[in-house]
This record gives structure tokens, C-alpha cells and sequence, in this order.
């Protein structure tokens, strides 16, 4: 026995339809879980390889500050082939248990992101738990694994997915200056699946203060300055018309 197919029955079977017809996004992660203390800054860039929804490549550009212990934040540009052309957006991490004395730390990563694909621009937001962890030796490394939620608006089109994330940065230079990541996404839900591989730089303290001024404003209003061989010394000749 078959039931009639009333209005409300297309609409719901429309609706998931486009669902499933929408193209998939991704959201990679990167360095993002390797936390930065506050003021201070890196750089980083990568290149893609996107497995789901037609294979393509891809580059982006990242840069990361530490507005304090706990909370980083991040800015992305990118481009990639296969009419996935253009992407720009930001993200912030908030590490809310830290890593140290041999516990693994959790941090909670969202990111809001431009994407342009086939010819379409839409907003691709997202928000996950990672765990991670930093192993110390010849070439520290930090590994860290989570699973992100994001939704996708494009024109009319709303899609939600998840992906599990998988990746490690590793220090390659004194100091940790310099490290290489590698990442894996898989999709769980309409998301691309996808892996990269990346370098990135630690750039230190990179707030700005302002210098101060040496000389004769450095000194105490009550200590008498110094002359310099420019001072000059006025007379009422120089006052006079």
C-alpha cells in the first residue's frame, strides 16, 4: 500500500536532494593546534591534495598570533585548480586543557571561511575538540587528532558534515624555528577527504612597543641636563626687533 506524495513529502525530498547534490567542503587544520604564547607569531603555507567531490590541488597561505596562552587566532588565503579557486578566512583556537606533565591537551579550534567553488562563493564555517600532544627529542614533534563539524551556506544551499583530522608538525631547525606538517582529513559526512603537507616558520615576540626616547629626555626633571655643542644660548639681542 502506498501513501499519496503530498506537497510536504516533495519539499523534504527537494531539500535532500540538494543536500547530497551540494558540493563538499574542507577544512584543514594545519598548524593551528601547534600553540603559540602570547605576542608571538609564525607563518606557515601548504599545498593540498582534495580526494572527494573530483580530485584537485590546492595552496594556502597561513599566519598565526597568540593573543595569550590560551587563545591563538589565524588568518588563511588560498587557491586551488579544478574551478576551486579562491578561499579566505580566519580561526581561533582556545586550548582549554594544556599540555604538560604527560597529559595530552584539549583545545577547541572554530574557523569561518570565504570558499569559491565552480563558479559559486559561499561561507564554510566550523568548530571541533582536538587532542594533542608534543613529544619531545631529536626532532620534536607535535601530533594531534580531533574531529571538526562544519556547515556550508552557498546561494539557497545549506549542507552540514564532519571530518576526522589527523596530523603532526615537526621541528626541524634550533630551537624550533622552522618545522614541516603533514595532515589527513576524512570525510565523515560531506566533507572532502584530503592530505597536505606543509612548512611553517615561528617568528618569536612580535608585538610592537614603542622605543623610547635616550638623551636628555630620559633624565629626572630635577637633574640638570647636559649641554650639547647645538644648545645655544639666547640674550634679549635675539628677542629684539
Amino acid at each position: 500500500m502506498f501513501l499519496p506524495m503530498t506537497s510536504l513529502h516533495k519539499a523534504l525530498l527537494t531539500i535532500f536532494a540538494v543536500l547530497l547534490a551540494s558540493p563538499t567542503a574542507h577544512a584543514a587544520v594545519f598548524d593551528s593546534l601547534d600553540t603559540l604564547p602570547k605576542n608571538a607569531g609564525a607563518l606557515g603555507a601548504f599545498g593540498e591534495l582534495l580526494l572527494s567531490g573530483g580530485a584537485s590541488e590546492g595552496i594556502e597561505a597561513h599566519g598565526r598570533y597568540g593573543l595569550s596562552d590560551d587563545w591563538n587566532v589565524g588568518a588563511s588565503l588560498g587557491t586551488g585548480s579544478k574551478d576551486k579557486k579562491f578561499r579566505m578566512g580566519g580561526d581561533g583556537v582556545f586550548n582549554l586543557i594544556p599540555d604538560w606533565q604527560g597529559q595530552l591537551g584539549l583545545s577547541f579550534r572554530g574557523s569561518a571561511m570565504y570558499q569559491r567553488d565552480y563558479s559559486t562563493g559561499g561561507l564554510v564555517m566550523s568548530i571541533g575538540p582536538f587532542l594533542h600532544k608534543r613529544f619531545a627529542g631529536g626532532f620534536p614533534a607535535n601530533l594531534y587528532g580531533g574531529l571538526l563539524w562544519q556547515v556550508e551556506t552557498r546561494r539557497e544551499h545549506v549542507t552540514s558534515g564532519s571530518a576526522f583530522v589527523l596530523g603532526s608538525n615537526f621541528d626541524v631547525a634550533a630551537q624550533g624555528r622552522y618545522y614541516l606538517g603533514a595532515e589527513v582529513g576524512v570525510n565523515l559526512s560531506h566533507v572532502d577527504s584530503y592530505v597536505l603537507a606543509g612548512f611553517g616558520m615561528r617568528l618569536g615576540d612580535v608585538s610592537f612597543t614603542p622605543k623610547e626616547k635616550k638623551g636628555r629626555e630620559d633624565l629626572p626633571r630635577d637633574v640638570k641636563r647636559p649641554r650639547r655643542s647645538s644648545d645655544k644660548d639666547y640674550t634679549d639681542e635675539d628677542f629684539r626687533k
